[in-house]
């Protein structure tokens, strides 16, 4: 089992939807953190089941992706560890972001 190592920027990517989110309704911004921590500790059983995204041929190394409503998470398998950053995918309302 993969231990999941999330980036600072993307907590601080999360905080922002989560704190836009709760500004338009708490209940469905809790549903919203709930279901992020769920796909999060997903990737610690067969992450190698997210296809690879395209900035691994940029890089020349293997970068997985995972989409979460508005959001891609990008990460990085290390031996036991998963190593993840999280972006908005370009032109969407970041508050929208539903699971």
């Amino acid at each position: 089992m993969a231990r999941i190592a999330v980036s600072l920027a993307a907590e601080e990517e999360a905080t922002r939807a989560f704190e836009w989110i709760a500004s338009q309704d708490p209940v469905r911004a809790d549903h919203w953190y709930r279901a992020l921590a769920g796909v999060l500790q997903s990737l610690e059983v067969f992450p190698e089941r997210c296809s690879l995204a395209p900035e691994s041929k940029l890089f020349g190394e293997e970068i997985r992706q995972l989409i979460f409503g508005n959001y891609r998470i990008l990460f990085r398998i290390e031996g036991d560890r998963v190593r993840g950053a999280m972006r908005a995918l370009g032109g969407v309302d970041l508050g929208g972001a539903e699971p």
